[in-house]
């Protein structure tokens, strides 16, 4: 018996999904400039330009932080820990999910190389996987739990680009940065210099309530982006973003597939 297929992109994967062209998504407009030396008299605009443009540049992305959004009464939250590796389609990570607007739930690690995905998940997780807890799914998921949860796993292939690429967005951290550079929506203002983690930087800051952080020194690369208001609902957004070196990505050196699990449990 084969899984059911996550609900197409809902609510808020949705907002994930278009961060870059909703949060942070038009082409920057206008510029302001701080009375300060260096990188903070530098315009906004061309700061950002700069920044893209860095970020090009190197071989690997990080994100860590979180993302929340609430709708009415509901919260959903996405905290996510992911890197980017030197070769397009190759990243892993961990994500750790929680709200009723979320396609899946629960706590996950996860490697993608390719087309191939492989996660170790938890029950929740893999609950909402499997979707709606009918008699046949509650019985397919005992026989199979033991198999399944907290073992890497590699993915039905329908499965990895609804999940990691398409509906999330955020498993492959220099796609979702790169997006988020692409512009910002309202008035871009240099504010000047700020320090996150013990690292001088630059802020620049959207009329809409987005924000990016630029590396005061070296490279103008972006090492933090939050946002605090949108058009698209409320929710806020704390990313930082580094740079590591010495990073390789590889398929788990122990896996089973999913697919033969499925089966040798059918019936």
């Amino acid at each position: 018996m084969a899984t059911r297929p996550l609900p197409n992109r809902p609510a808020f994967t949705r907002t994930l999904v278009v961060l870059s062209t909703v949060v942070i998504g038009t082409t920057a407009a206008a510029c302001g400039s701080s009375p300060s030396a260096g990188r903070a008299a530098v315009p906004a605009a061309t700061l950002l330009l700069q920044a893209e443009s860095a970020l090009a540049r190197v071989p690997v992305v990080k994100i860590e932080g979180s993302i929340v959004q609430k709708d009415g009464s509901a919260t959903d939250s996405v905290s996510v820990d992911a890197i980017s590796g030197t070769t397009t389609g190759t990243s892993e990570g961990t994500l750790d999910l929680e709200g009723p607007g979320l396609g899946f739930m629960g706590a996950t690690r996860y490697v993608v190389v390719g087309s191939s995905t492989w996660v170790t998940g938890t029950t929740a997780f893999w609950k909402s996987y499997f979707g709606a807890q009918t008699p046949i799914v509650t019985r397919l998921e005992a026989k199979v739990f033991p198999e399944l949860v907290g073992h890497w796993i590699e993915l039905l292939q329908e499965s990895t680009e609804m999940m990691y690429k398409d509906a999330l967005g955020l498993s492959e951290p220099r796609v979702f940065v790169t997006g988020t550079l692409a512009g910002v929506k309202g008035t871009l203002t240099n504010s000047g210099t700020q320090t996150v983690n013990g690292e001088r930087g630059v802020e620049l800051r959207a009329s809409t309530g987005s924000k990016i952080i630029v590396a005061g020194t070296g490279a103008p690369l972006p090492i933090e982006l939050a946002d605090t208001a949108s058009t698209s609902g409320s929710f806020s957004l704390d990313l930082a973003v580094t740079y590591p070196a010495g990073v390789k990505i590889a398929a788990p050196a122990d896996f089973a597939s999913l697919e033969t699990i499925l089966t040798s449990n059918a019936g």
